[in-house]
C-alpha cells in the first residue's frame, strides 16, 4: 500500500492495493444515540435517588446560586401576601435557625394555592423548607419554593391564617 488518502473507495486508485474497511457512519450514529439515550437515563435514575441536602442558613453561600437546599426553622416576622385585587400574587417570610435568616418566597399561582390550602405559616411556627437559592444583585440569598410539598409545617404555633 501507498499510505496515500484514499477516503471511502476500497481499492487504492494510485497502487491498486485494497483499502481499509471502515466501520459504517450509520452504525456509529446509531450507537451513539443508544449511548445518549442510556446516559440521559442513567443520570435521570440518579437524580431521583438523590435527596435535597439539609443546610443550616449559616452555610449558605453566594457561590450556592440557583441550588437546590432544604433549610428548616422558626418564622421569624408575619408572612406578607401581595395581591392584585382578589389573586394573590407573591408570599413571601423570614425564617431563621439560630444562625441567621432567610427570605423565603413563593410566586403566583403557587402563592394563591399556599394560601388556599391554609399553608401559609405563622410567626413562632417551625417550618422545613426545600427551594432553590437566588441572589439578589444586594448579594442576599433568597429561597424560593416552586411546590407546595416543599412547604412543610412542622409546628404551628399561631391561631390563626392569613
Amino acid at each position: 500500500m501507498c499510505s496515500r488518502f484514499i477516503g471511502p473507495e476500497p481499492v487504492c486508485p494510485y497502487c491498486g492495493a485494497a483499502g481499509q474497511s471502515r466501520l459504517s457512519l450509520r452504525i456509529v450514529r446509531r450507537s451513539a444515540m443508544v449511548v445518549a439515550i442510556f446516559g440521559v437515563a442513567l443520570v435521570w435514575f440518579i437524580a431521583r435517588q438523590r435527596t435535597t441536602p439539609t443546610v443550616s442558613i449559616a452555610d449558605l453561600a453566594p457561590g450556592m446560586n440557583y441550588a437546590l437546599v432544604t433549610v428548616q426553622g422558626n418564622v421569624a416576622r408575619a408572612p406578607r401576601l401581595h395581591k392584585t385585587g382578589d389573586t394573590v400574587d407573591y408570599l413571601s417570610f423570614q425564617i431563621s435557625d439560630g444562625t441567621n435568616a432567610l427570605f423565603v418566597f413563593a410566586a403566583s399561582p403557587l402563592a394563591a394555592r399556599l394560601v388556599d390550602e391554609r399553608l401559609v405559616p405563622h410567626p413562632g411556627a417551625r417550618v422545613e423548607v426545600t427551594g432553590t437559592l437566588t441572589l439578589r444583585d444586594s448579594g442576599v440569598l433568597r429561597l424560593r419554593i416552586q411546590r407546595a410539598e416543599a412547604l412543610r409545617l412542622l409546628t404551628n404555633n399561631a391561631a390563626h391564617t392569613p
